[in-house]
């Protein structure tokens, strides 16, 4: 245990606020508005991004690494790395994602199975390069609490000099154990590994993604305040919950069978006007749920007051507005069957500087050189 005079840490962390005043130190954006706006995103953030199966966790978290390392959203993104610890999908499963949405010609299946026409090659050679980024790492490899913090701990040793390291995990619950341990207890350790690297290191900003449990579907109900996620939805809150300086959850109601999302007090909720329905008789509305996922900040430790907590993100639906029009007038029901999965991932981002990175083979089985030319 390393005790020091209080004192003396005040002195730096006055320094460290007129740093942020001055530019020298720059925030964190990730062009989320309910991550953004109450309270900025600084190192030593602590990030909880939840959802259900199917429901875009990964193309979230893809969109966010995105917009972090893109230097005109952040101007000191050049200095910046990722570490995604990517426990679900492959980087094909990943690729292909991609590059079916930089060749809308195609669908997954055929990009898989068919050869490229001459302009589909240069579409994904131009796909290739903009993947070419040498500021973002991954590990595919399973991982426990111990072997995650070995490894984490190389790689900030490794990159003390970058102004910020973000370190991200999808997901959670796939964490493994040794020896057969509770799942309770791998993720109750993993938690305090991340909380105990956030204390070591000043550069480091986790993003987890964590699964929702079944709960919320269990008390879907159209018009019922009920329907919206609690800490408790989140797999295992009673950990992640409490170290994160932020919590948000995305639900999309329409897959539950909703038609019309919870009850709100339209005064409290100016950004959701859009999706606002019939005001009932105590003044209150619930929300249009065609196309629409909401997401719900549980949590924001710096932020004050009664802040913003539900924001709407739209699908990307052809003429959603259009219909979501129509079935007002009409009360038509809203299936879920008829909404497409918001679950593709776009990596593309500036093309950035080399970032050295050193020897990471005994922590996570980095090779030391890889074949970067496109075999398209």
């Amino acid at each position: 245990m390393q005790i020091e005079k209080f004192k003396d840490l005040t002195v730096k962390a006055f320094a460290e606020i007129k740093q942020y005043q001055q530019g020298d130190k720059g925030i964190i954006k990730t062009g989320q508005s309910y991550f953004d706006d109450l309270f900025p995103v600084v190192n030593g953030s602590i990030i909880i991004f939840s959802a259900g199966s199917g429901i875009g966790k990964s193309h979230k978290l893809a969109q966010i690494t995105d917009n972090i390392l893109n230097t005109a959203i952040n101007p000191t993104a050049g200095n910046f790395v990722v570490l995604h610890i990517s426990l679900e999908m492959r980087v094909m499963s990943l690729v292909l994602r991609g590059m079916s949405k930089k060749i809308k010609s195609k669908s997954k299946k055929d990009i898989l199975l068919q050869e490229f026409t001459e302009e589909e090659k240069q579409q994904a050679n131009e796909y290739f390069l903009s993947l070419q980024d040498e500021r973002v790492f991954i590990s595919q490899v399973p991982t426990t609490p111990k072997k995650f913090y070995e490894g984490c701990v190389a790689f900030l040793d490794a990159n003390k000099d970058k102004d910020s390291v973000i370190i991200t995990v999808d997901h959670l619950a796939l964490i493994s154990g040794d020896n057969g341990e509770p799942r309770n207890s791998i993720i109750e350790k993993f938690i305090e590994r991340v909380n105990d690297l956030k204390m070591l290191y000043e550069n480091v900003v986790f993003i987890l993604l964590s699964q929702t449990n079944s709960d919320m579907q269990k008390r879907a109900q159209d018009k019922n305040i009920m329907s919206q996620p609690t800490a408790s939805d989140i797999y295992y809150s009673q950990f992640t919950f409490q170290v994160a300086d932020y919590v948000a959850i995305m639900i999309s109601p329409g897959r539950f069978g909703i038609k019309e999302y919870s009850k709100i007090t339209p005064d409290r909720y100016p950004n959701l006007e859009k999706y606002f329905l019939e005001e009932d008789k105590n003044g209150r509305v619930s929300l249009e749920t065609y196309g629409v996922n909401y997401v719900h900040l549980l949590k924001c430790r710096e932020a004050e007051g009664l802040y913003l907590d539900i924001y709407a993100e739209e699908m990307n639906i052809p003429n959603a507005d259009k219909e979501r029009e129509i079935r007002k007038k009409e009360n038509m029901p809203t299936f879920s069957s008829t909404i497409p999965s918001f679950n593709t991932v776009d990596f593309t981002v500036e093309k950035p500087s080399p970032v050295p990175l050193g020897n990471l083979n005994d922590a996570f089985g980095v090779p030391d050189k890889v074949d970067n030319s496109s075999p398209f």
